[in-house]
Formats: C-alpha cells, sequence, structure tokens
C-alpha cells in the first residue's frame, strides 16, 4: 500500500484525475516528489555571560586645608647705642692751682682729709664771706657742655658750710652752680653780667654731712634742663634739684665760695 502524505499526495490525486480521458487510457503515473525535510539547524544561542561590573567605590578624597603659616615677621635692629666716655679732668693732683683763675688765695691744694682720690683736694682757707668765685676755664682735657653729665666730689669743713659745684664758666662773672648748706635747701643758680638769679630750689633739711665726702652730678640737657643730684659716698641720693635755662652751652668748672672740691670728671 503506497501512503502518501502531504504534497505527495495532492500530486498523486491530480495525476489520478488525469487519467480518466475518454479514450480510457491508462491512468497517470504517480510521481512521487521528494519535499525535503526541513532540518532544524542549531543556532548558537548567545548564552548571557554575566561580567562583573565594576561597582565605583566612593573614595573620599582628601580636601586639602590650607595651613596657616606663621609669617616670620622682621626684628628691629636695635639702634646702636652711643658710647660715652667718662674723663676726669680736675683731681688736683698736681698740689697747686695753676690753671685757675680768680680769687685763688682764698683756696689751698692740700692732702688734709678729706680727699677723694689720690693724694689731694682743693679746700677753702678762709671762713670770709667773701664772693670767691674761682675756675678753671682754659686748656681742660675736655671742656663740658650741654647734653653732658658732670660729676664733683664736694664737702664742707670748718671754714664753709657750704657744699658748691660750679660749671659753664666764661669768666668769674659768668657761670652757673648748685649748692646744699647743712639743713638748708639745695639750690640753682646762674650768675650772669655779674648778677644771681636762682632758677632751681629743692628741700634739704635732713642732710647733715659732717666731713664725708659727698657727689654732684650735674645732668646739663642739651634743651637747658639741668638736674643737679647730691649723693653720699655709697651713692645713695640725698636730694636733688631741677630747673631750666639755656644762656650757657659749655664752659669750664670752678666754685663759688665752696668748702671742698675733688675729683671732677665729665661724661660725654
Amino acid at each position: 500500500m503506497l501512503r502518501l502524505g502531504g504534497t505527495g499526495a495532492a500530486v498523486l490525486l491530480a495525476g489520478c484525475a488525469g487519467g480518466g480521458d475518454g479514450d480510457g487510457g491508462n491512468g497517470g503515473t504517480a510521481t512521487e516528489t521528494s519535499n525535503p525535510t526541513a532540518t532544524a539547524t542549531e543556532t548558537a544561542t548567545a548564552t548571557a555571560t554575566e561580567t562583573a561590573t565594576a561597582t565605583a567605590t566612593e573614595t573620599e578624597t582628601a580636601t586639602a586645608t590650607a595651613t596657616e603659616t606663621a609669617t616670620e615677621t622682621p626684628t628691629a635692629t636695635p639702634t646702636p647705642t652711643e658710647e660715652r666716655e667718662t674723663t676726669l679732668i680736675e683731681g688736683f693732683e698736681s698740689g697747686n692751682l695753676d690753671a685757675w683763675s680768680g680769687v685763688t688765695s682764698a683756696y689751698d691744694v692740700t692732702e688734709a682729709d678729706p680727699v677723694s682720690e689720690g693724694s689731694y683736694s682743693m679746700k677753702r682757707n678762709s671762713s670770709s664771706t667773701e664772693d670767691t668765685p674761682i675756675a678753671w676755664t682754659t686748656d681742660l682735657e675736655v671742656t663740658p657742655q650741654a647734653g653732658n653729665v658732670i660729676r664733683a666730689d664736694v664737702a664742707v669743713n670748718d671754714n664753709q658750710n657750704n657744699a658748691c659745684f660750679g660749671w659753664a664758666f666764661q669768666d668769674a662773672e659768668n657761670f652757673y652752680f648748685c649748692r646744699a648748706y647743712q639743713a638748708e635747701d639745695l639750690e640753682i643758680y646762674k650768675r650772669s653780667g655779674g648778677s644771681y638769679t636762682k632758677f632751681g630750689d629743692a628741700e634739704n633739711n635732713n642732710w647733715s654731712p659732717g666731713s664725708e665726702m659727698h657727689t654732684w652730678v650735674v645732668e646739663w640737657g642739651e634743651d637747658g634742663s639741668i638736674t643737679c643730684t647730691l649723693q653720699d659716698s655709697s651713692g645713695e641720693t640725698v636730694a636733688s634739684v631741677s630747673g631750666s635755662d639755656s644762656e650757657f652751652t659749655e664752659g669750664g668748672i670752678g666754685v663759688r665760695r665752696g668748702s671742698v672740691l675733688d675729683n671732677v670728671r665729665v661724661t660725654h
């Protein structure tokens, strides 16, 4: 038994139908047409490969913090301090007053006490109250001037109780001086053209010097200010007096009826 199916059966039937010619001839031969069978082609199916996706990890980025840098402040260069020199301008070690002018006969240079340094000091030899200024004004090693500090060792003796020192001597008629009487005020005077003017006064009621050497420290300002400080032998301040005058700006050293004088030096 021939079994045709599909398209082949249709062809065979068609052939049979064609065989029904009027002459009753042979029927048509059934031609078996080969119907190719569809071959299933294996298609490669792309398999999704799981790709590891790199997960971006948020990295903490260090934020640069501005660091305050210490700025080095320039150090101020100190102004050089002017060096000052102290010069001894009279210690009476010559044993005389040959360089001095004025009423020199009222004073002696002796080795008797009190003496500040060395062997000699100048002393008043009379108790007279006569005005007897004397001075050394020429050929000093250093002539004191405004801006200097002058120191002079002084004392009182039996002839005078007046501790006096003078500076800025132009001559016996023109100079400054400071003085201290026992248990009396400290004073600063100017003698100008022979006339005296007091321009400084301070109480000094407790001073009882005896024969001990004291020191006058005269700070003579360039602006005319003058401060005279009386110190005892240990350097302690007894009293001080100040004033101002600018008539004289330089000059020699001396006394105006002083008792004892020694060791005059100037810081310049």
